[in-house]
């Protein structure tokens, strides 16, 4: 069991270190974001992430096959969006999710920089692991993999895990695995759907465990 929490410490530390924790990612633009709607002027979605990557101090990679296909998918918007500071990171990656892309953090000081790729079907050590106690910050970012470990007291993870296990979705982004009989699960996906599900996991875990510890022995 303690070998089982060790490794799990141990994951979660290296792999969120090797990214940096790119909190600066999570900086606010100082000024709204103008998105054109589709027709003449409109922009391709390869644009569309330039222009952001400009407003957010950030450099954006792509390999050619990325480029190709992005420089020639429109961005979908029937009218022009002006989108408010605070909204413009999860707006811009929700529009960049629609059409199957994923981002990874590359390096997380100057100068900021980010690869677009198609999906993301890495193993653990691919995408940051962070801490369960720092995962708001990715509540909104749905373009970015993350995972994390949470503990459940309450319930058989191996089976939980696989009862889960037909939910998933996402093109393989999103995993459920348990580690073993220790009452540890990884949960790997977008940001938004990560926080979501271990919250949802620990609430009813603290729920089954305080009603466990109010039943009445003889029933």
């Amino acid at each position: 069991m303690r070998f089982v929490l060790a490794l799990c410490v141990l994951f979660a530390s290296c792999a969120t270190t090797s990214v940096e924790r790119p909190i600066s990612f999570f900086d606010i633009p100082g000024a709204s974001f103008t998105i054109p709607a589709r027709g003449e002027g409109s922009w391709s979605i390869e644009r569309l992430v330039l222009e952001y990557g400009r407003a957010t101090n950030q450099r954006f990679l792509f390999d050619q096959e990325t480029s190709a296909v992005l420089n020639q998918t429109k961005v979908p918007l029937e009218k022009e969006l002006v989108v408010l500071p605070a909204a413009v990171h999860s707006v811009v990656e929700t529009l960049l999710v629609e059409v199957g892309y994923t981002l990874t953090v590359k390096r997380a000081a100057e100068p900021r920089l980010v690869k677009v790729e198609h999906g993301q079907r890495g193993g653990l050590l691919r995408v940051p692991q962070v801490n369960h106690a720092d995962l708001e910050p990715w509540r909104d970012r749905p373009a970015y993999v993350v995972g994390t470990f949470i503990m459940l007291d309450s319930f058989d993870t191996i089976a939980l895990a696989n009862s889960l296990r037909a939910t998933l979705s996402g093109e393989g982004l999103q995993t459920i695995a348990p580690l073993g009989t220790s009452g540890a699960l990884h949960v790997q996906g977008p940001g938004p759907w990560v926080c979501e599900v271990t919250e949802m996991l620990l609430d009813v875990d603290e729920a089954a465990r305080a009603k466990a510890s109010h039943s009445d022995p003889e029933e």
